[in-house]
């Protein structure tokens, strides 16, 4: 499913840009793809952080250099403050390496300045891989917690109980 403005309501974006021109793009950007967005703009490492906690973005935008702060630290704080959301790296160095560095320390996208109109698809191949990590993370832990509930059922039986598989094989035995 794609996402646009009519599925996905309030897009949260944090952007970690020092220079307000290509903040200013990076939200022209964004408002190009999602109508219902808000933004936070931020310039340093600590309003980096207090945003995170406070604004909860659902993708982060960061610049590669900042004065004090890169985009590599900020990939590395959201990673440990909010593993779920999604980074892209805009940038305007067009170093493969630097590219290959965010990717391999688990950015979501790269997206040179230059090339910005790329930015709304990777806004929205990010947010849609966020929402399949969140349902199989969900379907995961609905499993654990079923095979809980269905142990503890097993565990506090009162008599013995033999589960077969549809072959006849026993999987599993239960004596009191």
């Amino acid at each position: 499913m794609t996402l646009t403005s009519s599925n996905y309501k309030n897009i949260k974006i944090l952007i970690a840009e020092d220079l307000p021109s290509d903040a200013l793009l990076n939200e022209r950007e964004a408002r190009k793809t999602f109508q219902d967005v808000s933004l936070k703009i931020v310039d340093s490492e600590k309003e980096f952080i207090k945003a995170l906690n406070e604004f909860k973005p659902d993708i982060v935008l960061s610049d590669y250099n900042m004065p004090g702060f890169n985009g590599l630290e900020a990939l590395k704080i959201t990673e440990a403050m909010s593993p779920s959301t999604p980074v892209i790296i805009v940038t305007g160095s067009v170093n493969e390496e630097t590219a290959v560095e965010c990717m391999r320390a688990g950015a979501n996208n790269y997206v040179l300045k230059e090339q910005l109109r790329r930015l709304g698809p990777a806004l929205q191949h990010a947010l849609e891989e966020k929402q399949t990590k969140e349902a199989h993370l969900k379907a995961q832990q609905d499993l654990i917690e079923s095979e809980q509930r269905y142990r503890l059922l097993f565990d506090l039986s009162p008599i013995g109980v033999i589960l077969q598989n549809e072959n006849g094989f026993i999987i599993n035995v239960l004596s009191t």
